[in-house]
Formats: structure tokens, C-alpha cells, sequence
């Protein structure tokens, strides 16, 4: 078994392991995945094994066979990229607000909670970046090149995701924003060859989506399905314009 399928199917058996048998023994075999578990103790357990499993594959298996590329990068260009992130969703919320689409509000505003949520953000964000920019990414684009290794990295991203309930409908258009933004993400972590600079940009993202809870929100093709803003097409259209204004910034500093 060569070292990528040993990690993908490590990594699976971890995910299916910590959302499975808590879903048997609730007596709903999807509860952990589902909208219904949110902030209960059982959706809780499910994050703190499926990041602490896949934490622990994951380091293994980068000790056992390194990618060549990308890096880690520096706590500066992480900081960069976590405002960035940070104002991107800024934005586009403010859009979704101003055209009615949408309303969300803070879950709470303490300190312990704050705490939470920077923990939670930075958590979640590196770790699923090292795991898809950093070794899936890396060893992809070793054997397959870069267009086929970066795209199915980004396919692989919005699949793990779409594992949730949802019309049809729902999961293409979701699964479409996801896509491009696992590319967006990949692109960071390749040009600047760190992963710190994708992990800064998608924990800068969770942080608005753990800090916040969305108390209205109007389906439809431009703010998304779902209560999924990610899966409208107003998200699509912020995600490629953040991509283009990165690559006209690089372009002028080369």
C-alpha cells in the first residue's frame, strides 16, 4: 500500500469511528452530522475524536513519508492570511445582510467563550489544512502533476463535507462552492509553500462560523440552500474575485 492510500484509508477509519457508533447508540446512525447535534455533547465528542484521530494519523504519516512541498510557513504569513480570511467573510456576510438574504447573530460574548472559539478556529484550520494542502496536496501533486493533484485534493475537500443531509440540489451547489474554495485554498498554500497560509485563511472563515449562529436566512440561487451560504452563487462569485485579486497582487510583486 503506498503511503497516500495507507493515509486516505487511515483517515476514513477515523472519520466513520467517531461519528458511527455515537449515532448507534443514540439510535440515529447520521445524529453526529446533522444540523440536530449542534452544540449538544454528542456533537462535541464526535469533533474532539474525529480531529484527535485524524490528528494522529496525520502525524504519523507525515513522519513516515514527508510531502517535498508544501512547508509550514511562518506565524506571520499565518496572521496575514487569518485577517484575510477574517475580512473575506466579513464581506460577504455583509452582503447576505444588506440584500436581506440573511442574519446572523453572536452565540455568546464572553471571555471563556471567545477562548473557545480562537481555540476551536485555529484547531480545525490547521489541521485540515496540513491534512488536505499539506499532504494530500503535496503527494498528489508529486504523482499526478499540478492541475490533476490540486483539483482532486479540492474534490476530495468538498466530498468529505457534503456527508450531511440536503435535497440534491442542495449538495451540487454546495459541493460547487467547496470546490472552488479547497482551490482557492490549495493556490495559497502552493505559491507561498506553507501550509500556515491556507490554515490562516480557513481558520479566519470558522472562526465567523463558530463565533456566530444564523438566525434568518432567505434560500435562494444567489445566498445558497440549505442555511448554507457557501452553496450560493454570491459565494462562488466572492471566492473566484478573491482569487483573481490575489493573483493580479502576486503578479505585481514578481
Amino acid at each position: 500500500m503506498n503511503p497516500l492510500t495507507r493515509f486516505l484509508a487511515a483517515a476514513a477509519a477515523v472519520w466513520v469511528g467517531s461519528w458511527l457508533p455515537l449515532g448507534l447508540w443514540v439510535g440515529d446512525w447520521d445524529y453526529a452530522l446533522t444540523p440536530a447535534s449542534r452544540d449538544t455533547l454528542g456533537r462535541q465528542i464526535y469533533q474532539i475524536l474525529f480531529y484527535g484521530g485524524l490528528l494522529a494519523v496525520f502525524g504519523w504519516s507525515w513522519r513516515k513519508d514527508p510531502p517535498a512541498r508544501p512547508g509550514w510557513g511562518s506565524v506571520r504569513l499565518f496572521l496575514f492570511f487569518f485577517i484575510q480570511g477574517l475580512l473575506a467573510t466579513a464581506v460577504f456576510r455583509w452582503i447576505l445582510y444588506s440584500l436581506g438574504y440573511a442574519q446572523w447573530q453572536l452565540s455568546e460574548q464572553t471571555l471563556l467563550f471567545w477562548a473557545q472559539v480562537l481555540l476551536s478556529c485555529l484547531v480545525v484550520g490547521l489541521v485540515e489544512e496540513a491534512v488536505f494542502r499539506g499532504f494530500l496536496l503535496g503527494h498528489l501533486v508529486a504523482g499526478l502533476g499540478w492541475r490533476r493533484g490540486v483539483w482532486l485534493t479540492s474534490l476530495i475537500f468538498a466530498l468529505v463535507h457534503l456527508f450531511r443531509p440536503g435535497p440534491l440540489q442542495f449538495k451540487v451547489c454546495y459541493g460547487v462552492g467547496l470546490l472552488l474554495l479547497g482551490y482557492l485554498l490549495a493556490r495559497l498554500a502552493w505559491h507561498h509553500n506553507a501550509v500556515g497560509a491556507s490554515a490562516g485563511f480557513h481558520a479566519g472563515i470558522i472562526l465567523f462560523n463558530i463565533a456566530t449562529t444564523l438566525t434568518a436566512f432567505e434560500a435562494n440561487v444567489l445566498a445558497g440552500w440549505n442555511h448554507e451560504p457557501v452553496s450560493g452563487l454570491l459565494s462562488w462569485l466572492l471566492t473566484l474575485g478573491f482569487l483573481v485579486l490575489w493573483q493580479q497582487t502576486m503578479s505585481r510583486k514578481l
